[in-house]
């Protein structure tokens, strides 16, 4: 484990299928990362996981989905992968308002999340 520079994160050693930053990992020491490179990293491998556990649970709709789905679209957010973002966020919120109802408070936490979307792709 360690710690990036400015930031009290510290990264596990879990291996995860992450080829776009083994240059970064192999030609920056790990106590220089800047704080926007540990952000991208997090954001990249908490994306990689999203995917494959999404993937996993294939076509089901219910909360633990959407929830997977809210999260995979932050982590999408987070790496400026705005297309990616919002078609995550819209599956999260399909689901969430046929389980729970458009009205339901984690309903509500999506709509702000595809908001945050489309604010950050000026899309008003």
């Amino acid at each position: 484990p360690r710690a990036c520079k400015g930031s009290s994160v510290v990264h596990d050693a879990r291996p995860v299928a992450c080829t776009a930053l083994a240059p970064i990992r192999a030609a920056v020491p790990p106590a220089s990362l800047s704080p926007e490179t540990c952000r991208m990293e997090n954001a990249t491998l908490a994306a990689a996981r999203l995917e494959a556990e999404a993937n996993a649970l294939g076509d089901r709709e219910d909360v633990f989905v959407a929830r997977k789905y809210s999260e995979l679209g932050n982590a999408y957010m987070q790496m400026r992968e705005y297309a990616k973002a919002e078609a995550a966020h819209l599956r999260a919120v399909r689901i969430r308002e046929k389980t729970l109802g458009a009205k339901s408070l984690d309903s509500a936490e999506t709509y702000t999340d595809l908001g945050s979307v489309y604010n950050a792709t000026r899309q008003y």
